[in-house]
């Protein structure tokens, strides 16, 4: 295992990608942000388990929990838990056993296996609020095959909804849920007028991984597509969703999805978000306890 491989963060839309799999309907997207040579790949796949409501907020906590009304961000995100291996810090290189006598009077470590964990954190607690009395079946749509695909009298347009072109639609005085996403450097100003003007929304912010960056997000991005959930993965992510999970490959290597779901290998829908290091996602979960 090397510290270089990569992971990813990501998010769940409401864009649907038709791909059908076990009753669940995946649509995504995503933006990369490199940090540095060891990257962990933090996208959102903006897909839509039917069953949930899209998200209309997005706090990161220090603390463990998530508060009153609001829930974990990442659903069923595993770590697949770390074999034994030997760290040496001088030259930053990990060997697949315990540590030997020379590597121990060298300052290398040895860590002892550990079991599979759930993940929370990207930089901190990640949490959504919802409208838990809302899900895929309830909402209203635009008909796409209308000329004009606009939403009904009386409704308001939130964004798209699936891939064949329908618009979420909600009530006038109805607030949307988010349609825009993006994590920049904390020292980066989001909302100056030029900005503003250029977008054609303001956005709000909310600070993670230790103050060094935030995340910027609007529900007011009708041409963006609403945010469901977020997982983390270390590959490219697959059609067929039973094989997105951690694989912990080297860094040479890259997982190769295996099965195909209506023609598709791979899931194109997909988008990175922001990227983090093996070494500061485990120390953000307390993976090696």
């Amino acid at each position: 295992m090397n510290e270089t491989q990569k992971h990813m963060l990501i998010v769940i839309t409401s864009s649907i990608a038709l791909l059908l799999w076990a009753l669940l309907i995946i649509l995504l997207v995503m933006i990369e942000v490199e940090l540095n040579k060891e990257e962990y790949s933090y996208g959102t796949n903006f897909g839509l388990n039917w069953a949930s409501s899209p998200t209309y907020e997005i706090k990161s906590e220090k603390t463990l929990g998530c508060p009153v009304g609001e829930s974990y961000s990442f659903v069923q995100t595993y770590f697949p838990g770390f074999q034994q291996f030997c760290f040496c810090p001088k030259n930053n290189t990990y060997t697949p056993t315990f540590c030997g006598f020379l590597q121990v009077k060298d300052g290398c470590l040895t860590y002892n296996s550990t079991s599979p964990k759930t993940l929370v954190s990207w930089g901190g607690t990640l949490c959504s609020k919802r409208n838990n009395k809302m899900n895929y079946f309830n909402y209203n749509f635009s008909n796409s095959n209308n000329f004009f695909n606009e939403c009904g009298k009386g409704y308001k347009d939130c964004g798209n909804a699936n891939s064949i072109g329908e618009k979420l639609c909600v009530h006038k005085n109805e607030e949307c849920p988010i349609n825009y996403l993006k994590v920049i450097n904390i020292n980066t100003t989001a909302n100056t007028p030029e900005l503003v003007g250029q977008r054609g929304f303001p956005v709000n912010e909310t600070n993670f991984s230790d103050g060094q960056k935030k995340f910027i997000y609007s529900n007011m991005n009708n041409k963006g597509k609403t945010i469901n959930q977020f997982t983390i993965l270390d590959h490219k992510p697959c059609a067929d969703s039973a094989e997105n999970k951690i694989i912990l490959l080297n860094t040479n290597q890259e997982y190769e999805c295996k099965s195909k779901i209506n023609g598709y290998t791979y899931d194109p829908s997909w988008t990175l978000i922001d990227t983090m290091t093996l070494k500061n996602l485990a120390k953000d979960n307390d993976l090696l306890s």
